[in-house]
């Protein structure tokens, strides 16, 4: 799956490796469009995701494996699997989103819904597999970009890129 149409993230966390593998397994033989993104390990947890298409389907995907489901913008999805854009010359400033417990991805998710939504665009966005726990997602600031203010961002950071700090984006 090489272009990203919007659709849902529908994921599940767990504690151990083989139950995430057992829920992959479920779901590639449910018969679903759901596309598997990852399988594998966290930095503390371990973790199956899936691209889906259909909301309806994500809901009755995600209550079938006992996970969650959010949606996830063309962008995001691309952000994801490291295909995000990268920092515009004409950008002064990126956004930081962050969650430090992987038990808020959800939360998480919709964060960057609202970031989005406010105007910034998602370059990249990491689950963590090793280091400290949780996730981030770093933005571009558009020329229309807002700060993002609901609970769901209160992680969110701006900080001006300029010098040599912008090859980091």
């Amino acid at each position: 799956m090489t272009e990203f149409p919007s659709g849902h993230l529908v994921f599940a966390v767990s504690d151990t490796l083989v139950t995430v593998h057992s829920l992959a397994s479920q779901i590639g033989r449910l018969k679903s469009d759901a596309h598997l993104l990852d399988v594998g390990l966290l930095a503390n947890k371990a973790w199956v995701s899936a691209w889906v298409k259909d909301s309806a389907e994500a809901a009755m995907l995600a209550k079938q494996i006992g996970g969650e489901h959010v949606p996830l913008s063309a962008n995001a999805a691309r952000a994801l699997m490291s295909l995000g854009p990268g920092l515009g010359n004409d950008q002064a400033a990126i956004g930081l989103l962050e969650v430090s417990d992987v038990n808020q991805l959800a939360t998480f998710f919709q964060g960057i819904v609202d970031c989005e939504k406010n105007g910034w665009v998602v370059m990249e966005i990491r689950v963590r597999k090793s280091g400290p726990s949780g996730a981030h997602a770093f933005f571009g600031k558009s020329q229309s970009a807002n700060a993002p203010s609901t609970s769901a961002t209160q992680g969110f950071v701006e900080l001006a890129v300029a010098g040599d700090y912008r090859k980091f984006f």
